[in-house]
């Protein structure tokens, strides 16, 4: 047998307004379940249920409108928004579109926003990193699009970015195509500034030159913080801010 139920202790839980509250849609089969359980209370309401019945089951409520506020949770201008629908609509009843504001995706709105931030990434990986504020910068000089911070950390977690600490690693540039230009302007120098000694048989220079001193590779602290997506290996890059010279000879 099922247990009693006390219609006068019949409330709406407390998370309700958490589930239905302002801003909320309401479903289709929510409003059904409301029109429903309205159209019992007035049923219950109506003048054919004698008053000492009526008074029993309804204590101390002023009418059929507030009873379905107590037991729902729901005010009666959400309950007249639905009738209003329902007879509107010839019984049909849809789904509530989504008050407050849409939700902004700047991936959506610019499609090759993704490929910019990748090479921005890329890019930090040799000596540099990547902030909330650096990359803003850069978004609004670059490809003149301005947003707050909130919403351009949401659009790089949505697109699989992390802030995190990277791990250092030397990548070798000796490949690269701008070193390999400048050690070929670097050995044509060479070869027009050296002469062959005849009394020791070991070239020499012919003008003033000075070598740097690799300490100051080390004169300065590397930022390991950065926006990344899966790789977080970066290289040391240029660290120095300072210069050591040692004349030759």
């Amino acid at each position: 047998m099922a247990p009693k139920v006390d219609p006068t202790r019949i409330e709406y839980s407390d998370n309700h307004s958490a589930i239905f509250g302002p801003g909320r849609a309401v479903s289709a089969q929510v409003k059904v379940v409301l029109l429903n359980i309205f159209n019992r209370l007035r049923d219950l309401w109506s003048s054919d249920v004698p008053g000492p019945v009526r008074r029993q089951v309804f204590p101390n409520v002023l009418g059929v409108t507030e009873e379905f506020s107590r037991v729902t949770g729901f005010p009666g201008r959400t309950l007249r928004s639905i009738r209003k629908e329902h007879d509107d609509n010839d019984g049909i009843l849809s789904d509530s579109a989504k008050r407050g504001p849409k939700t902004q995706k700047l991936e959506f709105k610019h499609a090759d926003l993704e490929d910019w931030i990748d090479a921005k990434v890329e890019a930090a990986k040799n000596g540099g990193y990547l902030t909330l504020g650096t990359l803003r910068d850069s978004l609004s000089e670059e490809k003149n699009i301005h947003v707050s911070r909130h919403l351009l950390r949401t659009c790089l977690r949505r697109l699989g970015f992390r802030y995190v600490k990277r791990r250092a690693e030397y990548v070798s540039k000796r490949m690269a195509p701008h070193v390999q230009v400048f050690l070929r302007d670097h050995c044509a120098w060479v070869s027009e500034h050296v002469e062959l000694n005849a009394a020791t048989g070991k070239y020499v220079w012919t003008v003033p030159v000075y070598f740097m001193d690799e300490s100051y590779i080390y004169t300065s602290e590397y930022r390991k913080m950065s926006w990344v997506r899966s790789d977080k290996t970066c290289d040391y890059g240029e660290k120095g801010k300072g210069t050591r010279i040692a004349p030759s000879g």
